[in-house]
């Protein structure tokens, strides 16, 4: 299927319903799955507890949810500029957790970026108002995984 058949299949979807709220973060478009999901996924990465310095294991799952979020990106129902911002932030964060020696402070001052950056994500989202609670909860919750 072209790309202008998905657009028009996702058009026509979006008249039938009538007006409804379209979910912006389980459109058909999106293949790794739902911005809901990809945060559950990046937040569960973090330990309990102090997050510096990190295990292998840490890294490895933080850095594979950070892959499905750079890939939900590219689909992402919002504007260029602020996709390219979202790419740039979570690839900060990856090269902070490459970084040899590691550095604590710049990891989580790049993880707190991308958080912001998270949040004009969601303020851009045309979704439900019970969508963006559970996406700003979960923001909230990667905030006090690494807030000090």
């Amino acid at each position: 299927m072209d790309k202008k058949s998905k657009k028009e299949e996702l058009l026509q979807q979006l008249f039938t319903r009538k007006m409804e709220t379209a979910d912006a973060t389980n459109l058909p478009v999106n293949p790794v799955g739902s911005l809901t999901d990809i945060l559950k996924k990046l937040v569960a990465a973090f330990p309990p507890g102090c997050f510096c310095p990190p295990s292998q294991q840490t890294i490895t799952q933080i850095k594979s949810a950070l892959n499905d979020l750079l890939i939900w990106s590219t689909s992402a129902p919002i504007s260029i500029s602020l996709k390219l911002e979202l790419q740039n932030a979570i690839n900060a964060v990856k090269n902070q957790l490459d970084a040899n020696p590691f550095s604590c402070c710049e990891t989580i001052q790049a993880l707190e970026s991308l958080e912001i950056v998270l949040s004009k994500v969601l303020g851009a989202l045309q979704i439900g108002t019970s969508q963006q609670v559970t996406i700003l909860i979960l923001l909230q919750q990667l905030q006090s995984l690494f807030a000090g």
